[in-house]
């Protein structure tokens, strides 16, 4: 049986052409500046909790470390250590070395420096900052943020550094806390506290302290280097020895997420309590009583942040978020203490609720807060932005510093979500603000009041490369990368010399995940933000938004998905835990294969989708596998027209009821894939010869025989080299392991880096790294050098329009994507063609011309054949319009719009009143309001043939869509617009006029009244169009095409067309005195009737032709009646009537005599 894919177009139907490359193409390698794409982003309430990325990533973590049925992980706290350790003294045991000597590379970017939570200065030498960064461990700079090193590389693997602290006593000794204590963000987990006391270059973990829990805060005794105490998920733990042992000086269920304490008196100390309070210490931390209860304030006070005033230690601030209910702010309360927290007072403020919501939403995570070093009544907040707050008695006042997404407030440059604040300090009240957040690292300049001015943010953090990458990939030929950031959008590197000092070009904002680079067009890219909200297509270096219909709803994973094959780049797919979406034209369109039965997992970005390279039309997509059968992974065949479900995985030993990780496909053999899995205990790899018919594990955790030597830890990605399906890398949490037997025995790459490895991808002779916290890796192997892709017989090129204006028939232009094709077969409406049977060659146009076919919409298919390899392409089948025009006139005029006047499919366009909107029927766009992300077309049937006398087109409308902005200095930048085109031929269009909502003051005011925009017949502008000006000449006939193009954002009311050369008057607006006369019918044999008011009098009357010459002279006397009925004896043509009253009124209005 056919199976046939649509494609719905209007006239043209485009599909970049499809090349088969064998071999490395030499494409021109520029430095290319590339613009963002611009789109308005969905204002998001900051009063209400928003999941952040992290915290969804965090549940992802936690959905693939466990069985679906169980509520936790069972890895325990510091379990990635521990593999870790046993996988170096496997290395080292084994003396184990790949034999294939890769050359890693780091690519970058420098600019893009990623999370980070912690900062210490040295105290010796303010020049000198430590960077504790989500996944990508401790950094330094020597000079304030120009360059930067990573001290823990080799020692700390992919462990969440979320706290450090230096001895002032002896800054050679540092102690740094692992794990965040948040949410669900410890799923990953921490691995206790580490130490070094040789100013980072070496670190030791420090002894039981991996089974405290995720670490908080460390503060340190500023006059003995061995005493440090630490707040962590089970309490509070002390050292007096340097971390050789611990005492647990206060225990709790709730977490302990920050410590502090008086810079007068180490002594005394603070420890805030997640969902609890405050308490006290007054012995260095050996005993702990409340100072501060929830109960007595406001029990939905959740997380507690605090500073201590070094101008005067009784003042303590505490910074307090309530996931609803606070007192003051909707989330936020601040509290005061004078006492070294006898009392404490909750500061109010004039602002409203609203307004003072200083943490927002986010406050679970985003809560850092600082003591003014030299005033104590003023602290800095940081939630999503940054505020100076300013105490006078019970109240506080104030004035953001860094603004976030408020662009009414300065600097906004500076990335939002903080974690992390210190100072500096100068001369005479002097400092600088060093500032920690999702974009890196911040410094202000040294002022009495530093951050309060616009531009006084730094972001030098050239080269401190702690992106978390979920996705990357590099151009054809060059040594350009793209790639997809956590908190940090998609990015792009241009030039052909991307190393760890490479500057990338930010082309899409969000949460960037997973990309692709066009394997055979340099200038074509794509990337993905979270939940598919944004998919970013980039065509010759030009990006915008080509979402499909489920993007940024909740069927759609935030870990967003995307595959293709760069030996059919073309067809793209993304996943939804409803199917999968599928495009043939790197997508610019989609269409979704649903997938009902055994396909969701339990949490959406689990889903995922992967194109075999070995055959392009095998596809593997979904998210789990459960033992009973009841879900797994699903295969197509057919390019992801149709899926299978594949077979479930009966673990021997354990439960295999999992989430999936990762899928992996060979790059030589089409039945050959792998499912990744990540939960404790459970086979980690499992491969199928089969297309999922049989499943094996080559892990090693479903044998009973002998222990793994593959690591218990997460697994996020996998290739088998196609130079030997043996050898495997996997990325995991820990680094890369490598099997050289096919999964007999697993070994550690040693020579990377151990960090969590969420992708990899083989282009030319690279293996392009992602790396969760490490930025973009690459490894060069001399075993790829010789790799070519399959051959591939892809799909064609395929254009199609309607022969001409005057004809039935349609041309369908096609080529052939290899010199081997040696036949086509053509289908018209599902009926087969004779065959095309010749000798065809790549690069040339070959043109198919139908019979006349009725008007309507039909269907176009091809096939083609290489019958020397037995290959064929898909069977795909395109739609296309024929459209019975009306004879071609010298007038478009239409006083009032009928459904005859126009043509449209699926109903795009309709002629009604916009259910009361307006007084007469409007030709307009189907939905009030217009859907996102769609283009709705309808055109004349009427053609025009151009003459002097019409080539000024006249039309009255209104257009309420989304404009780029209000400022209307910049009208050529577009999301929604309208566009009214015209073609001589059918096949290429010109446009006319292009415009959205700010054409018009009204509209614009229109539009700004949100979802209660309407239309009302005041909206309605008269415009005018000189078609001569825009590429017409007098003597051609064109037709006229009306489009209203949506972008995915927001949307407004639409688009309505009242008539069609507005100088036309109606009988109804002579009656209101609107206009002098109309004349009707304005397209006759000759016999028309003048309509005037009396106010005219005794009227000459005349008739000039087109080339100005008077061809009739009359006079009517309006006084006896207002219908004046005329009958002339013309050629056919179009005329100009004019009047000149007795009392000198004038009036002119063109006529068509046919």
């Amino acid at each position: 049986m056919r199976k046939f894919y649509k494609t719905t177009s209007f006239f043209i139907i485009t599909f970049l052409f499809l090349f088969t490359s064998c071999h490395k193409q030499d494409n021109k390698i520029d430095d290319v500046e590339i613009e963002p794409i611009k789109y308005k982003k969905q204002k998001r309430n900051p009063n209400v909790k928003h999941k952040k990325g992290i915290e969804e990533m965090a549940n992802y973590q936690l959905a693939i470390r466990k069985t679906i049925d169980a509520k936790e992980s069972s890895y325990q706290k510091g379990y990635l250590l521990e593999e870790f350790k046993k996988a170096t003294a496997f290395l080292s045991k084994s003396q184990s070395k790949s034999v294939l000597n890769p050359v890693f590379t780091e690519r970058g970017p420098a600019n893009v420096p990623g999370r980070t939570r912690g900062i210490a200065v040295d105290p010796t030498d303010n020049k000198r900052w430590f960077a504790a960064t989500a996944s990508g461990g401790v950094w330094l700079t020597e000079d304030e943020g120009v360059t930067w090193s990573n001290l823990t590389d080799t020692s700390i693997p992919n462990l969440s550094t979320s706290t450090i602290v230096i001895s002032p006593q002896d800054p050679n000794t540092l102690y740094v806390g692992t794990g965040e204590p948040f949410g669900n963000l410890g799923a990953v987990g921490g691995a206790g506290v580490f130490k070094s006391i040789d100013g980072g270059q070496t670190w030791s973990v420090l002894s039981n302290s991996a089974t405290f829990g995720d670490v908080g805060r460390i503060i340190i005794n500023p006059q003995d280097k061995n005493n440090v105490v630490i707040g962590t998920t089970k309490g509070i733990y002390r050292t007096v020895n340097g971390g050789n042992n611990w005492i647990q000086t206060y225990s709790s269920s709730n977490w302990v997420q920050d410590l502090d304490a008086d810079p007068s008196n180490f002594n005394i100390q603070y420890g805030s309590v997640r969902n609890f309070g405050m308490v006290k210490s007054t012995d260095g931390g050996l005993t702990w009583s409340t100072i501060l209860d929830r109960a007595d304030f406001n029990s939905n006070h959740s997380r507690f942040e605090t500073a201590i005033s070094p101008a005067d230690p009784n003042t303590i601030f505490v910074s307090v978020y309530s996931s609803s209910g606070a007192t003051v702010g909707v989330n936020t309360d601040f509290y005061v203490s004078r006492n070294k927290g006898v009392s404490f007072t909750n500061l109010k403020t004039s602002r409203s609720s609203e307004e003072a919501n200083l943490l927002t939403g986010q406050g679970w995570y985003d809560n850092i807060i600082m003591a003014h070093p030299f005033n104590a009544n003023v602290f800095y907040v940081g939630g999503v932005a940054v505020f100076k707050v300013t105490i006078s008695g019970a109240n506080f006042t104030f004035t953001s510093i860094a603004s976030g997404y408020n662009n009414a407030e300065i600097n906004t440059d500076v990335h939002v979500d903080q974690h992390g604040m210190t100072t500096i300090l100068g001369n005479n009240q002097d400092f600088r603000i060093l500032l920690a957040n999702d974009g890196g690292l911040y410094s202000t300049s040294f002022n009495t009041d530093p951050g309060s001015s616009d531009g006084d943010w730094s972001d030098l953090v050239i080269g401190k490369n702690s992106t978390q990458f979920y996705g990357a990939t590099k151009q054809n030929g060059a040594d350009n990368y793209i790639a997809g950031a956590q908190d940090n959008g998609c990015w792009i590197s241009q030039g052909n010399n991307s190393d760890k000092t490479k500057t990338y070009q930010k082309i899409l904002g969000g949460d960037g995940f997973e990309v692709i680079w066009h394997y055979n067009k340099p200038g074509n890219f794509i990337g993905v933000s979270q939940n598919y909200g944004q998919v970013g297509r980039y065509i010759n270096n030009v990006g915008a938004l080509s979402n499909f219909e489920e993007s940024g709803s909740a069927t759609a994973p935030f870990y967003a998905k995307l595959s293709n094959a760069d030996n059919n780049p073309d067809a793209v797919f993304a996943v939804t835990t409803t199917g999968v979406w599928r495009s043939t034209d790197f997508a610019g369109t989609w269409k979704q294969t649903l997938i009902p039965n055994g396909f969701a997992s339990t949490y959406s970005s689990t889903m995922n989708v992967e194109v075999s390279t070995a055959d392009p039309n095998v596809v593997w997509a979904g998210g789990a596998m459960t033992e009973d059968g009841l879900t797994s992974l699903h295969v197509s065949e057919d390019n992801g027209l149709s899926f299978t479900q594949t077979s479930s995985y009966d673990n021997p030993k354990n439960n295999h009821s999992l989430n999936i990780s990762g899928i992996g496909v060979s790059l030589i053999e089409r039945n050959r894939a792998y499912a990744l899995f990540s939960s404790q205990n459970a086979a980690k790899v499992l491969k199928t010869e089969d297309l999922g018919a049989t499943w094996t594990d080559i892990s090693g955790f479903s044998s009973f025989s002998s222990s793994p030597t593959f690591p218990d830890v997460a697994v996020h990605s996998i290739i088998e080299m196609p130079f030997d399906k043996n050898i495997l890398w996997v990325g995991t949490d820990i680094g890369i392991f490598e099997t050289l037997n096919g999964g007999d025995t697993w070994a550690l790459l040693n020579n990377f880096l151990p960090v969590a490895v969420y992708d990899m991808k083989i282009v030319n002779n690279q293996v392009v790294i992602s790396t969760y916290g490490r930025g973009i890796w690459s490894a060069t192997l001399n075993e790829l050098d010789s790799y070519t892709l399959p051959t591939f017989l892809t799909e064609p090129t395929v254009t199609s329009a309607q022969k001409g204006i005057e004809s039935n028939k349609n041309l369908v232009n096609y080529n052939v994507t290899t010199d081997d094709v040696n036949r086509v077969k053509i289908f018209i409406d599902e009926v087969e063609q004779p065959e095309v049977v010749q000798d065809f060659n790549t690069g040339i146009i070959y043109q198919y011309e139908t019979a006349d076919l009725s008007e309507g919409v039909h269907k176009f298919g091809i096939q083609l054949f290489d019958d020397s390899k037995n290959s064929k392409t898909l069977l795909k089948e395109y739609e296309f319009s024929v459209i019975n025009f009306d004879e071609a006139s010298q007038t478009a005029g239409i006083d009032q719009f009928s459904n005859a006047d126009i043509y449209t499919t699926n109903a795009e366009f309709s002629v009604n009143n916009m259910n009361g909107t307006v007084t007469q029927p409007v030709l307009n766009n189907t939905a009030h309001p217009y859907l996102g992300n769609k283009v709705y077309t309808t055109i004349l049937r009427r053609p025009l043939t151009i003459t002097e006398a019409n080539k000024n087109f006249i039309y009255e409308d209104m257009a309420i869509v989304e404009p780029f902005t209000d400022d209307l200095s910049d009208l050529d930048s577009f999301y929604d617009y309208v566009i009214i085109e015209a073609s001589t031929d059918l096949q290429t269009w010109k446009t006319l006029d292009k415009y959205d909502s700010r054409r018009f003051p009204e509209w614009l005011t229109e539009f700004n009244k949100g979802v209660t925009a309407s239309a009302n017949d005041n909206l309605f502008k008269s415009q005018s169009i000189l078609l001569t000006d825009k590429g017409f000449s007098v003597g051609e006939t064109i037709v006229f095409r009306f489009r209203l193009v949506s972008d995915p954002a927001a949307n407004s009311f639409g688009w309505a067309i009242k008539s069609i050369q507005g100088s036309v008057a109606s009988i109804d607006d002579v009656v209101n005195g609107v206009k002098l006369l109309t004349v009707y019918p304005t397209i006759s044999k000759g016999n028309f009737t003048v309509f005037g008011k009396n106010t005219l009098g005794k009227t000459k009357i005349q008739i000039i032709d087109i080339t100005g010459k008077s061809v009739y002279k009359n006079t009517l006397d309006f006084n006896l009646k207002e219908k004046q009925p005329v009958s002339v004896n013309l050629n056919a043509g179009v005329y100009i009537l004019q009047v000149i009253g007795n009392n000198n009124k004038k009036s002119s209005q063109k006529i068509i005599i046919e």
